[in-house]
Order: structure tokens, then C-alpha cells, then sequence
């Protein structure tokens, strides 16, 4: 490898984009499924267990010496 020559770097690699998952369908198809997969999940209400959350912590502090205040 001289100086000047990228043949090692990543964008002699990357530099066709002709690959399936770049295609505007392929894109447009996985934006959709991914939005909505977000817009379903902002839907659910979850219900946190509060006495399970304070445990855990009170274990993780224990178990790196750390003083509960």
C-alpha cells in the first residue's frame, strides 16, 4: 500500500450500491414495518413492580458496596 492508495479502506468496499436492502422498495417497505412497529409499541401501558425495581437496586448497591440512602 502506497500513500494515496485507499484499496484498504472501507469506501473502495462501499462504493457500488447496487445491493437489495439499498433499493427504494426494500427502504420504503422497512421504514413503513419499522414505524409501525413503533407506533404499536407506544400503545402499551406498561405497569411497572415497584417493590420488584426497589429490591433489585437495594441487591445491585449491596453488591457494589454502595450506602442506600
Amino acid at each position: 500500500m502506497t500513500p494515496g492508495d485507499d484499496s484498504g479502506s472501507t469506501s473502495w468496499y462501499n462504493t457500488d450500491f447496487n445491493y437489495l436492502h439499498l433499493t427504494r422498495e426494500f427502504l420504503e417497505k422497512y421504514t413503513e414495518l419499522t414505524l409501525n412497529l413503533m407506533y404499536d409499541r407506544l400503545k402499551i401501558n406498561f405497569h411497572y413492580d415497584k417493590e420488584k425495581i426497589k429490591r433489585l437496586t437495594q441487591q445491585l448497591e449491596n453488591v457494589n458496596g454502595i450506602a442506600s440512602v
